[in-house]
C-alpha cells in the first residue's frame, strides 16, 4: 500500500474540516494500519479519492478481493455507515463488516463493477434502472438507524440562507429558498417518509454480475420522489442549454413519475427543491455558486410552472 496521500486530497480535507482534517489525514496511514490488523486485510492502492478514503484490499487468509472504506469522523459519514445497517446488502454493495466508532467499513469488491454511466445505455434506459433500484431499496425504517431527515435540511438551510440573502442580495435569490423549504415541509407532499440513499445517481450504480447494485449511501429520511432527483438533475446539466434539454428532463420526470406511481408535479417540484439545495450547498462549502448552478435552478423553476399551468 502506498502510505502517501495526494496533495489535493489533504488540501480537500483541510478546507472542508479545517486543522481537523488536516491532522486526519496525518493519522490516517496509522489509522489503515490499525483497520488492516483488525480484519485481517492486506491493503492495496486508493481509488480516486474525494472526501473518503477508499482502497483496494484482499483478506489475508481468504484470499477474497474486498474495499476498504474510511472518512472523517462527521455526520455525513456516520449517516453513510447507518445506511449499510438499514439496506443490509439487499439493493446496495454489501457491507461484510462495519466498525462504526473507528468510521470504517469493509465492502465487497463488485465485479465487474461498470458504472451505470458507462454502460452505453440511454438516459431514458438509466432512468428504468434507477427508478428499479428506488423501488427495491424503499424499506421501513430500522430505528435503530440514526440518519438526518429532510427536516434537517430545512433547518440547516433556511435560517443560513435568510440572513447571508438579507446581506448580499445579489447573491441568490431568497424567494427560491423560501419555495423550495416550503415543499420540503408542505403537508400535501409528506407522504410516507423512508431511510433514501440521498445521491442516486449513475455514478453510484454498479453492475454486480447481472444487475446494479448502489454505492456510497449519503443516508436520509425522506420522501421516495426525492432519491430520483440526484439523477436528473445531474443529466440535465450535462447537455447543452436548450429547449431540447428542457424536454429531455421532462421525459425524464415522466418516466420516474410513471414508475414511482407519483404525480409529474411531484417530481417537478423536488427537482426544483433538491436544485435549490445544491446551489446552497455550493455555496456553503466554497463560498460561491457556480454558473451552472443559478441556471439548474432557473431551468427547474421553469420546468415547474409549466407543470403547474398544464
Amino acid at each position: 500500500m502506498n502510505a502517501s496521500l495526494p496533495v489535493p486530497f489533504i488540501e480537500r480535507m483541510t478546507r472542508t474540516y479545517g486543522s481537523a482534517g488536516a491532522q486526519w489525514c496525518a493519522a490516517l496511514p496509522h489509522h489503515l494500519a490499525q483497520l488492516a490488523v483488525q480484519w485481517d486485510l492486506v491493503l492495496g492502492d486508493p481509488f480516486p479519492l474525494t472526501m473518503n478514503y477508499v482502497c483496494r484490499a484482499m483478506h489475508r487468509t481468504q484470499r477474497t478481493p474486498l474495499v476498504l472504506k474510511t472518512g472523517f469522523p462527521a455526520e455525513e459519514f456516520a449517516a453513510e455507515l447507518a445506511m449499510y445497517d438499514q439496506y443490509r446488502g439487499r439493493t446496495g454493495v454489501q457491507c461484510i463488516e462495519i466498525d462504526h466508532a473507528q468510521y470504517a467499513v469493509v465492502l465487497e469488491h463488485v465485479n465487474p463493477g461498470t458504472r451505470l454511466d458507462d454502460a452505453g445505455m440511454s438516459d431514458q434506459q438509466q432512468a428504468h434502472v434507477i427508478a428499479g433500484l428506488i423501488r427495491d431499496s424503499v424499506f421501513p425504517h430500522n430505528r435503530g438507524v440514526d440518519i438526518p431527515s429532510i427536516d434537517t435540511i430545512v433547518n440547516d438551510i433556511r435560517p443560513h440562507a435568510r440572513m447571508i440573502c438579507a446581506q448580499r442580495p445579489e447573491l441568490f435569490s431568497i424567494e427560491h429558498i423560501e419555495r423550495a423549504c416550503h415543499i420540503m415541509t408542505t403537508s400535501t407532499t409528506r407522504t410516507t417518509w423512508y431511510p433514501l440513499h440521498g445521491d442516486l445517481h449513475a455514478g453510484n450504480v454498479l453492475l454486480r454480475d447481472r444487475r446494479y447494485v448502489h454505492i456510497d449511501p449519503q443516508g436520509l429520511v425522506g420522501p421516495m420522489v426525492y432519491e430520483c432527483t440526484p439523477f436528473i438533475r445531474d443529466r440535465h446539466k450535462r447537455v447543452a442549454h436548450t429547449q431540447e434539454s428542457n424536454e429531455q428532463t421532462v421525459a425524464l420526470q415522466k418516466i420516474f413519475a410513471d414508475a414511482l406511481d407519483v404525480p409529474v408535479l411531484l417530481v417537478a417540484q423536488w427537482c426544483y427543491a433538491t436544485a435549490v439545495c445544491a446551489a446552497w450547498w455550493s455555496f456553503q462549502s466554497t463560498q460561491s455558486i457556480e454558473p451552472a448552478d443559478y441556471r439548474a435552478v432557473d431551468d427547474f423553476w421553469t420546468l415547474l410552472q409549466m407543470h403547474q399551468a398544464a
